[in-house]
């Protein structure tokens, strides 16, 4: 799947920040490794793919799925969806919203 005509330089943004921090420490000499890394939820977006429209991609049932966000006054019409090496694509025009 690839959104055509997107930005490349789209702001990726970790949601559902958890409590709690994890350090990660690299064999016996200190400091080496990472501490005080914040921990998140299984959510990520992904900001101004076109303008005023984010992706949000998150985990469900082990399944991948996405939302396209569209702002007040964005244009929807912007989005492009392509799928390489599908055999057939349709879209759901009875989808509820």
């Amino acid at each position: 799947m690839k959104l055509e005509g997107a930005n490349p330089n789209a702001k990726v943004e970790a949601l559902d920040k958890l409590p709690g921090i994890t350090n990660y420490f690299l064999g016996t000499i200190l400091p080496s490794g990472q501490t005080h890394i914040a921990n998140y939820g299984a959510r990520i977006a992904v900001r101004g793919v076109y303008p005023g429209i984010d992706l949000i991609v998150y985990g469900n049932q082990r399944q991948l799925e996405y939302d396209l966000s569209v702002a007040p006054g964005a244009d929807p019409g912007r989005i492009r969806v392509k799928f390489d090496g599908a055999e057939s694509c349709r879209n759901n025009p009875t989808a509820t919203w």
